[in-house]
């Protein structure tokens, strides 16, 4: 007698297209990711934006518990392309009281994070949803 032991989703029991490396289905991973608990990124995207990190400069000021994070771009504009600083992250005292600008003009949804597994809050810029074509 021979026994098979399959692969199941561990929150629902899925027994097809389990993702064994996470112990979840295919389906609820791709549920995650369209709910953003998942940041799903492209090659392209990665390496846009380490690119991108070569040729920005930043300066912080803080004074009186305000804090300004001023990001410049090689000539003023983005070089690559607009998302390319896309999650780019500051850690700083007062998340509420952060204002970040991109060549002089305010990032007006910036993230603002409670402290993480550091303890330290942090602000970043949003990363855009991937969209990918239907096939």
């Amino acid at each position: 007698m021979r026994a098979r032991v399959r692969s199941r989703d561990a929150i629902d029991g899925r027994p097809r297209g389990v993702l064994t490396k996470f112990g979840i289905s295919r389906v609820r991973f791709r549920d995650m990711a369209h709910r953003g608990e998942i940041l799903v990124t492209t090659t392209r995207r990665a390496l846009g934006f380490c690119l991108a990190r070569r040729h920005i400069r930043f300066q912080s000021d803080c004074a009186e518990g305000c804090c300004t994070i001023r990001i410049a771009t090689r000539n003023g504009t983005m070089h690559h392309g607009p998302s390319d600083l896309d999650g780019l992250t500051f850690y700083v005292d007062d998340p509420g009281r952060t204002r970040l600008f991109i060549d002089n003009a305010e990032v007006p949804n910036l993230l603002r994070h409670p402290p993480d597994s550091s303890g330290r809050r942090s602000v970043s810029l949003p990363w855009r949803r991937l969209v990918f074509p239907g096939l």
